[in-house]
């Protein structure tokens, strides 16, 4: 199983103002707030559906991640 983070650049907007940012952080906040789930809310949901477990989780992305 493959989980990753995926943002569409599509949005008339999002691709500018991802391009201007320079600061990674300020770059993810835009993603997230744009609609991307992030890795860890994405492993959280496949935990929820039972397609892995949060010991595998923790082994793959560490107890949490740095933002």
């Amino acid at each position: 199983m493959i989980v990753s983070e995926f943002l569409s650049l599509r949005e008339s907007g999002l691709a500018g103002a991802v391009l201007d940012t320079k600061d990674s952080r300020q770059t993810y906040r835009i993603a997230v707030e744009s609609g991307m789930k992030s890795l860890w809310e994405r492993a959280t949901d496949l935990v929820r559906e039972g397609k892995t477990s949060p010991a595998e989780v923790r082994r793959v992305l560490g107890v949490a991640i740095r933002i």
